[in-house]
């Protein structure tokens, strides 16, 4: 176990602020009063995991605000997540899964991504973790101790992220319900129900006022004016076997995220199909064992699945109804469940058989950690390289425009001047409207630079960039996955 632990600590440490901070975390940031200072009430008012923003909000008065500082408060939850697991597993697949169990949660370039993140995820998912231990230990030995452990893990998931809420209801049942010869405990669960229904009451007005709950009304049809949330829909069913095989080998194996926001994700699927097609077969492979091995437990199997397909359920409807769009990351509190079956497949193989899946295993998550760490093009947008390209360059009577996400030039570009503006990359659908409100922000009478980054999301076509090279004669400056462009100043030129 300690082996574990230190390798997990090892591996999330590892180039922790290597990468440039994507629009997400500088979110983060900027929520833990890292951009403006904050109150208490602010965190009252969070609804989108106030726990991470509040030990942000503590830790950066005492550690600074670097990405390391940022992301290390993920890193060490990513390594309590170790023992947190081994101790599920053993209580569920007995003692000889502690160890394996520790070396997955050590191991996983999913659960090593989130660890070197600076979002709640890393906290969503030990919060959750925690809490199944407890329910499994509440119902097996139906101690109040155990009772008040699931209570506290969960609040502390649910004060993490919401999507914790989408596992609870499974584990709740878990302990509610009779099996494997023990009385099922349905007050007790419901009792647990109601506390945590009052721990989370200083959030829950605010959960009703700024969440868009009518969206989730079925057959409801938009309303006048009703702006969705990316386009009609925000769901492909290609989403499902996606999540699994990002919960098996990360995002850094195969495809990039890049490559699959811009392109059609089954041809770019073809163009990485040796190694997508080995991860597909292996953990398959495991996955289809490890459901035979528990259908002998039929709780066992019930909790696993549960813990995984409920949110999948949930988070498809969200996403079909325009209220979330779906990620693997919406689901990944119940990410122990997958694991455990995959646990189950393993600890069912002969001893020679376990032994080559295991370094087929390593394998891939081998490679796709090289690639997290090493590879470019697997990496967040470089903001930071590209806000000290344009400090060497740009004066303060220029224009400086982020067009995309932009807001991580509020982390790489405080303090300096000229201060940025923001373009709404939504202008793309319309040419005309593109051009104008363009021009009304830059004008054509001084030198621009326009910082564009995920452009995939308003503008996939990438309408404004051609735009500014073809029209506009503008340089570009490349980064990984954020360009720089430069307008010189034209005032004799029709825009």
């Amino acid at each position: 176990m300690a082996s574990a632990c230190a390798a997990a600590l090892l591996l999330r440490l590892f180039h922790l602020g290597h990468q440039s901070l994507w629009i997400d975390e500088v979110v983060t940031w900027q929520s833990a009063g890292g951009l403006h200072p904050v109150t208490l009430r602010h965190f009252l008012v969070n609804v989108h995991g106030p726990l991470h923003q509040f030990v942000l909000f503590v830790w950066m008065r005492l550690a600074g605000d670097s990405e390391f500082a940022l992301r290390l408060p993920s890193a060490l939850a990513g390594v309590a997540l170790v023992p947190a697991f081994a101790g599920l597993a053993r209580r569920l697949l007995g003692p000889r899964a502690g160890v394996p169990a520790a070396w997955i949660a050590a191991l996983s370039p999913f659960l090593v991504w989130y660890g070197q993140e600076a979002r709640n995820y890393s906290f969503a998912i030990l919060f959750a973790t925690l809490a199944a231990w407890a329910a499994v230990r509440w119902h097996q030995r139906a101690g109040r101790a155990d009772g008040l452990l699931f209570v506290l893990a969960a609040w502390l998931g649910l004060l993490s992220n919401l999507n914790v809420a989408l596992v609870l209801p499974v584990l709740l049942a878990y302990v509610a319900l009779p099996h494997d010869g023990r009385k099922g405990r349905p007050w007790a669960a419901l009792g647990a129900a109601a506390a945590l229904v009052c721990l989370e009451s200083p959030w829950l007005f605010e959960y009703a006022q700024r969440l868009a709950w009518q969206r989730l009304e079925p057959g409801r049809e938009a309303l006048p004016g009703e702006i969705p949330l990316r386009g009609a829909t925000t769901f492909s069913w290609g989403a499902h076997p996606f999540t699994l095989y990002v919960f098996s080998v990360g995002y850094t194996l195969g495809p990039t995220l890049r490559e699959l926001h811009v392109a059609s994700p089954w041809r770019v699927g073809l163009a990485h199909w040796p190694v997508v097609a080995a991860a597909v077969a292996l953990f398959g492979a495991l996955a289809v064992r490890g459901l035979v091995a528990l259908a002998r437990r039929r709780a066992t199997l019930a909790l696993a699945l549960g813990v995984v397909l409920v949110p999948a359920a949930c988070v498809t409807y969200f996403a079909l109804q325009n209220f979330k769009v779906f990620n693997a990351r919406y689901l990944s509190a119940g990410l122990a469940g997958y694991y455990l079956v995959l646990l189950a497949g393993w600890l069912g193989l002969s001893r020679r058989a376990r032994a080559v899946a295991a370094v087929l295993v390593l394998g891939l998550w081998g490679l796709s950690l090289a690639n997290h760490y090493f590879v470019e093009a697997y990496g967040k947008e470089d903001t930071r390289s590209a806000a000290a390209w344009l400090a060497a360059r740009i004066g303060p009577a220029d224009k400086l425009i982020a067009a995309g996400s932009g807001g991580e030039l509020s982390y790489y570009w405080r303090g300096r001047t000229p201060e940025y503006v923001h373009y709404w990359l939504g202008f793309a659908a319309d040419s005309a409207r593109l051009r104008e409100r363009f021009v009304a922000l830059a004008g054509t009478d001084s030198t621009a630079y326009v910082v564009v980054s995920r452009p995939f999301d308003l503008d996939p076509e990438r309408r404004f960039e051609r735009y500014l090279r073809r029209e506009r004669g503008a340089e570009a400056a490349e980064f990984s996955g954020a360009t720089v462009y430069r307008l010189a100043p034209a005032p004799d030129r029709a825009p």
